[in-house]
């Protein structure tokens, strides 16, 4: 056994490892992965919203397409005019 996979090994006892595709990643970092993910996949629902606003969608529709709140679209809605 090579000092590296020892050490391997090792950071597999402390940190177990996951894997995301084909890549072994520890717990924690495909925790954060996935967070970015998520807030990159609500940052660009709310552009598509943005510019459906522009577009003259009603907020109802947007909604509806996008899952984003009423809330959080009249938000955006005064952001964009």
């Amino acid at each position: 056994m090579s000092k590296i996979h020892h050490k391997i090994e090792s950071e597999v006892h402390i940190c177990p490892l996951t894997m995301i595709g084909t890549v072994p990643v520890t717990l924690k970092k495909k925790k954060a992965l996935e967070k970015g993910l998520k807030e990159g996949l609500q940052q660009e629902k709310r552009h598509i919203a943005k510019k459906m606003l522009e577009k003259g969608y009603d907020v109802q529709t947007i909604h509806e397409l996008t899952e984003l709140s009423v809330e959080e679209i009249e938000g955006l809605k005064s952001t964009t005019q």
